[in-house]
């Protein structure tokens, strides 16, 4: 059974360096469980390929199925070399391709305006437009990306 589902990946080029956001779910059967994805190393054969590892660290006890977010973010110029991400866990993987949007596809979504280092809920809202800026007086955007 794959746990690792609806998984995509984003490249926004923002103000200061490209950004890579990587969301997605999995499916867990115990309560509160902590979730990781890391960068693999060392990497695979293929340097188009960014590998990530999921880790999830369950807790004792039995419940039904429920959908928790998986999250993962990459700055810098290294950002530019990935074609695909692949997503590798003890229960599968899934391998998805990095897409960069078209600034005219925010036109009519959702948005959230955030402030730099303010509390944001884990929510996917595949269409969401989140936009932080670095602070209230200013409002100078700082990055922008989907989820």
């Amino acid at each position: 059974m794959n746990l690792i589902q609806n998984f995509f990946a984003v490249r926004v080029n923002g103000a200061k360096h490209p950004v890579l956001h990587v969301h997605g779910t999995v499916m867990i059967y115990t309560p509160n469980p902590e979730i990781y994805l890391t960068k693999s190393d060392p990497q695979g054969v293929n340097p188009n390929i960014l590998l990530l590892d999921l880790t999830i660290k369950e807790k004792i006890g039995g419940m039904k199925g429920v959908l928790h977010s998986a999250c993962y973010e990459l700055g810098g110029d290294e950002v530019n070399k990935y074609d695909a991400v692949q997503i590798v866990g003890k229960h599968g993987s899934i391998t998805v391709d990095i897409k960069s949007p078209d600034l005219s596809n925010l036109i009519g979504n959702p948005v959230r305006l955030y402030t730099k280092g303010e509390a944001l809920t884990k929510d996917f809202i595949e269409n969401r437009v989140n936009i932080e800026v670095n602070n209230k007086d200013e409002n100078k955007v700082v990055d922008i990306w989907f989820g």
